[in-house]
């Protein structure tokens, strides 16, 4: 009974953010827009999205991340790579990331509810363990489930702590044995959504509390970070979008170099997404280029952190790409209607949707600024990116024309999704696989005929770099999962995405981010290049098309 409880409390309390969903007309014509059907000038953000969010203060500055890449060599010319948007750390996202599968959950209390242990009760020392723990008080933590289980075949699973307390596992597990300060449990196959697995703590000691506490596959070395098939799963790919490993979507109101997750926390699923030197370490791992994303309301002293940790840590014959927030644009997130106020009350214009534009590009000016004072002795290593939305080119001239903003980015950034409009009119209630394949393969092509062709003539006049901060299909169904997942598991799905990518290299030439690497099908979308780690490649026409598509 627990576990059908625990499974549907926390299935439901994430389905929210878990999904893209689409934003009505009121919302645009709230805003200021002039709504119009998506033509070229219109003045208004026409498709709206929203995408997954994931839900202690050193006073030095960080230390550089070490290396042994010469660092004289500059990057290459930039050419065509393509890359992938990271998915959201979280046990229920059915990406496995970090090795502790304890990383992508916070503590949760069965007597009130299964609510989440407020930060405030935790300690402050960057483990993020409970600070007090009164007889009688238990707190569970829900494990990720490791690709093997998520496979269907279950993996021996062991755990280790310092400190004293009762500390036991509980869920869909199967047998083991506890040793000194360790248990081990045969974690039951499972598919991500399915039923869980949690580790309950009991009776701590306040003179000797628990500290170092972690679960992994027996025999994988206690010194690694990541999961190794998180790791390959990422290879073919030449850049990493760090959006979901961000604070950008959620837009905290403030946003400090103290709030950071700390890399030592047993929690790196918080709000403020995991650490910094961790997005350090995994695109050192894969000698890939990150793309990381800052907080609109992040402090100066936050973002040249930031910039300064980059800088040091990733080596110099590799870019950095770095982009204010995330479709500031786009009505489905907090930070457009933040925007928009402060556009308006600097007067940058009386219409909504135009001051959100200008107070955006404003913003991009002061953040890149900042990096680029950091990145001064090797400009070349910095792509400064302002992103606008697609289909409505008009979007990225009011943007690109605002003061300063050309002078100040190197690229421009639109998100081709083709399939959006797919169940539409006509085909509201087509059934035919076939034919849908074939009509998402022709607006796959139109996507970047038309409004692609039109954004990089944009960024050519002013000298800029064109290129795809997401892609993807873009098939949403409210009414049921039959078709969207018959579309995205075909293996026509395959030939759509290499022609696709084909398609951009062959027009553009420069970086192509897909989104995203993990996600379920649900009604809301199927964005993920897999749903679950461990899914077999041949159920998997998206991916293996990009890595046939990707480095080698």
């Amino acid at each position: 009974m627990a576990s059908a409880v625990i499974s549907n409390v926390l299935n439901s309390a994430i389905s929210s953010t878990a999904l893209k969903v689409g934003v009505s007309v009121a919302t645009l014509i709230s805003a200021g827009a002039v709504v119009s059907t998506g033509a070229s000038d219109a003045k208004t953000s026409s498709i709206m999205v929203v995408k997954p969010m994931i839900s202690n203060s050193p006073a030095a500055a960080p230390k550089p991340v070490a290396n042994s890449t010469p660092a004289l060599t500059l990057p290459a010319k930039p050419g065509f790579q393509l890359g992938v948007n990271l998915s959201t750390v979280a046990y229920w996202s059915g990406e496995r990331s970090f090795a502790n599968l304890l990383t992508g959950a916070n503590w949760l209390e069965p007597a009130k509810g299964w609510g989440e242990v407020p930060e405030s009760e935790q300690d402050s020392n960057a483990n993020m363990l409970p600070s007090a723990m009164p007889a009688g008080r238990e707190v569970v933590r829900i494990l990720t489930p490791t690709a093997e289980v998520a496979a269907g075949n279950g993996a021996t699973i062991r755990c280790t702590w310092e400190g004293t307390a009762t500390i036991s596992i509980q869920g869909n597990r199967g047998g083991g044995a506890d040793g000194d300060h360790s248990t081990e449990f045969w974690f039951s196959p499972n598919k991500p959504s399915e039923a869980r697995v949690w580790l309950s703590l009991r009776n701590m000691s306040a003179s000797d509390p628990v500290r170092n506490l972690d679960c992994r596959e027996k025999g994988m070395a206690r010194s690694d970070v990541f999961s190794q098939e998180f790791v390959d799963s990422l290879k073919p790919y030449g850049v990493l979008r760090f959006l979901d490993w961000s604070a950008a979507n959620a837009n905290p109101q403030s946003m400090k170099w103290a709030d950071r997750t700390q890399p030592g926390s047993l929690r790196q699923s918080r709000m403020q997404g995991p650490a910094l030197e961790h997005i350090v370490a995994l695109s050192n791992k894969l000698s890939a280029e990150p793309w990381v994303n800052v907080p609109w309301n992040a402090d100066d002293d936050y973002i040249t952190r930031m910039a300064q940790l980059m800088h040091d840590g990733i080596p110099a014959n590799r870019r950095v790409y770095v982009e204010l927030s995330n479709e500031v644009w786009n009505y489905s997130f907090a930070v457009a209607r933040q925007a928009e106020a402060e556009g308006l009350a600097r007067k940058l214009s009386d219409n909504g949707f135009t001051a959100n534009l200008r107070r955006y590009a404003q913003r991009t000016v002061e953040v890149m600024r900042i990096w680029a004072k950091v990145f001064a002795d090797r400009p070349g290593q910095l792509v400064r990116v302002a992103a606008t939305q697609h289909a409505n080119p008009w979007t990225a001239e009011i943007v690109m024309t605002a003061p300063e903003l050309a002078d100040n980015i190197d690229a421009l950034a639109t998100a081709p999704y083709f399939g959006h409009s797919l169940f539409e009119g006509a085909r509201a209630n087509q059934t035919d696989t076939g034919l849908l394949l074939s009509d998402l393969a022709g607006d796959a092509k139109k996507v970047l005929a038309n409004e692609g062709e039109a954004n990089a003539a944009l960024a050519r006049k002013y000298g800029k770099r064109y290129i795809a901060y997401e892609a993807g299909q873009h098939v949403i169904e409210a009414s049921g999962l039959a078709r969207i997942t018959a579309i995205n598991r075909s293996n026509l799905m395959y030939d759509i995405y290499a022609n696709y990518i084909t398609d951009w290299k062959t027009r553009f030439n420069d970086t192509f981010m897909l989104y995203s690497s993990t996600s379920a099908i649900s009604n809301y979308g199927a964005w993920g290049l897999r749903e679950y780690s461990g899914q077999p490649l041949s159920e998997t026409p998206k991916r293996r098309a990009a890595i046939a598509m990707g480095r080698k």
